[in-house]
């Protein structure tokens, strides 16, 4: 194999490139991110001690009880559903269509109800709406999401959404 050189010099060039962007790579990662790993781990770690030593709740029963009150009934569950579609809705969020499963929970007086939703919009209100959902002062549990491209590549994405909630039938 006969190289000119020309095609040695440009050899040379690109594992010269290639070396320096190793040797770049491993400095930046010794450097700025192992240190961070190493912060976060220690964060951790406190974090797990800490919630270990914490106490159990002395109310127990009673505070379950008061926590059951604020449970909507089943009865509302239409006005509850429509809440979540406002949000969407004010986002300017697509909802096409749902799903809904209700399972009754055993000798506890509620019903358990899971609801599949693809929901499609941009990123930004997407993200939004899953935090308008998780701090609701409803109970909305989020079960499963996923996200993938939206239609006709609009910049829209999609979001697979498996949402439960419960609700008092007493």
């Amino acid at each position: 194999m006969n190289l000119s050189v020309k095609g040695l010099k440009y050899i040379i060039i690109f594992w010269t490139l290639a070396a320096v962007m190793l040797v770049s790579d491993t400095v930046v990662y010794l450097y700025y991110l192992r240190p961070a790993e190493k912060a976060l781990a220690h964060i951790e770690e406190e974090y797990q001690m800490k919630r270990a030593k914490r106490k159990p709740d002395a109310e127990g029963p009673a505070r379950k009880a008061r926590e059951l009150k604020g449970i909507p009934r089943w009865e509302d569950f239409t006005k509850v559903m429509g809440e979540v579609y406002n949000k969407a809705e004010r986002l300017k969020l697509l909802i096409e269509s749902a799903s809904y499963q209700p399972f009754p929970v055993k000798d506890s007086g509620l019903v358990k109800v899971t609801v599949t939703m693809p929901v499609t919009g941009s990123y930004a209100d997407i993200k939004r709406f899953v935090y308008d959902l998780e701090t609701s002062p409803r109970l909305f549990i989020i079960e499963n999401l996923s996200l993938g491209s939206g239609k006709g590549g609009d910049g829209d994405i999609s979001l697979k959404l498996i949402l439960a909630a419960h609700f008092n039938t007493k």
